[in-house]
């Protein structure tokens, strides 16, 4: 192998290794501190979930049954998640997903963004 190949390859590896970091980092500040992902999926378990995200518990037409968990409307809906919309079982599942997900590669030094 030639000296001239040997640069490029190692210009080809610096080059598209600074092309993922970049990729990574815009995703990471356009995904993850974007609000707009956040307020429509809101918006979707607002318009889906009514009665589950009632702010006060006596209208709330699901009772609420643990008393070790805090009174937080996400762990209603996780709770009655057989009774959930389609919609609000994809907007949970996404966000559980997520989750999982970045916490099972993060622990294991991969990149997650």
């Amino acid at each position: 192998m030639a000296a001239s190949d040997l640069q490029m390859v190692a210009h080809f590896a610096l080059l598209s290794r600074i092309l993922a970091v970049f990729f990574q980092v815009i995703t990471r500040f356009l995904a993850s501190s974007s609000p707009v992902l956040y307020w429509f999926s809101a918006h979707l378990l607002q318009d889906k979930e009514q009665g589950h995200l009632a702010q006060d518990s006596a209208t709330s037409s699901y009772p609420y049954t643990f008393s070790i968990i805090p009174r937080n409307p996400l762990t209603a809906l996780l709770q009655d998640w057989r009774r959930c919309s389609l919609t609000a079982r994809c907007v949970l599942g996404y966000f559980l997903l997520y989750w999982f997900l970045g916490l099972a590669l993060h622990c294991n030094f991969l990149p997650w963004t």
